[in-house]
């Protein structure tokens, strides 16, 4: 029959797989986010219409469903366009919602 292996050594590589699969998972989310604002961004240059979302609180943006700053927003010249042209409406990001 089998051993398991002891305790020496066995958590500390436990915790670094760990560790590891959380990064991934972070990560995935990340690109995830990502896409989904870049998918956004390719609805609006393709319908040339709508209006980007800002929070009234923090500044960031709302495209597709992520919260964004500016400095994080692509660089697509129907962003550029309704940012200088007024094209903006304002909410509240859910962040800031929850500030008591």
């Amino acid at each position: 029959m089998p051993t398991r292996p002891g305790p020496a050594g066995g958590a500390d590589d436990f915790d670094e797989v760990e560790a590891r699969a959380r990064a991934a998972v972070e990560a995935a989310r990340e690109t995830v986010a990502h896409s989904h604002v870049l998918s956004e961004v390719i609805r609006l240059e393709r319908d040339g219409e709508g209006l980007l979302v800002r929070c009234a609180w923090c500044g960031r943006y709302s495209l597709g469903g992520e919260w964004t700053g500016e400095a994080e927003l692509p660089p697509a010249s129907i962003v550029e366009e309704k940012l200088d042209g007024d094209r903006i409406t304002h909410s509240i990001c859910p962040d800031c919602s929850n500030v008591p």
